[in-house]
């Protein structure tokens, strides 16, 4: 459940599948497709769950993030087009092979390949599975725990455990204008509500 004192700041008009909150001083984020809950806090101000979850009564997976986000991965190409639009490719450290940008595939292609969000495999590391599967599958946690130690979060399409991962699951939302309109979505997270709006505002003008 959201924070008893949250107001409804914006909820997106057209697309389904997310809603923006506001409890001063902080921003309530929530996907729900994904069914993950983002709280978000101003650089500079203290982190507003230190001291329990229960206080603001989020639940237990809530992701919590510093903003405006500095430094992210993407680890597919699911907000690589809104980050775009918005002008912070510039804040991509590691980049998708799949990312159709032309900065992105740059970044890619200097060796800041991005590392999966969640592990590509299909089952744990275990006795019963081969060598060559679980060495296949630490060099991945590790790559992993190396990455997510150098960006502030990483960017991909579905929902994950990983507390870094922001899911933009734009592709499910039914509709042109529903998807395009989770630019809102990616913008919040870097202060870029204005721009956003104005973006959309166009493109729904244009449609």
């Amino acid at each position: 459940m959201y924070p008893a004192q949250a107001q409804l700041l914006r909820s997106c008009r057209t697309a389904v599948s997310v809603c923006l909150l506001l409890t001063m001083p902080l921003q309530v984020v929530k996907n729900n497709r994904a069914n993950e809950t983002y709280v978000l806090y101003q650089c500079g101000t203290p982190n507003p769950v230190d001291s329990a979850d229960t206080e603001l009564g989020l639940e237990a997976n809530t992701k919590v993030f510093q903003i405006p986000l500095v430094s992210v991965a993407l680890s597919d190409s699911a907000a690589a087009g809104f980050l775009s639009e918005l002008g912070l490719t510039d804040r991509v450290a590691f980049s998708s092979k799949y990312s159709y940008n032309q900065c992105l595939q740059a970044i890619h292609a200097c060796g800041q390949e991005a590392v999966s969000a969640t592990a590509p495999f299909d089952y744990d590391a275990s006795p019963d599975n081969d060598a060559e599967f679980n060495a296949s599958l630490a060099e991945w946690q590790q790559a992993s725990t190396q990455q997510g130690s150098q960006v502030d979060a990483i960017f991909t399409s579905s929902a994950s455990s990983n507390p870094k991962s922001i899911a933009v699951t734009s592709f499910a939302d039914p509709g042109v204008l529903n998807r395009a309109e989770w630019v809102k979505f990616v913008a919040v997270f870097f202060n870029k509500e204005v721009e956003a709006e104005r973006l959309f505002n166009n493109i729904r003008t244009d449609y």
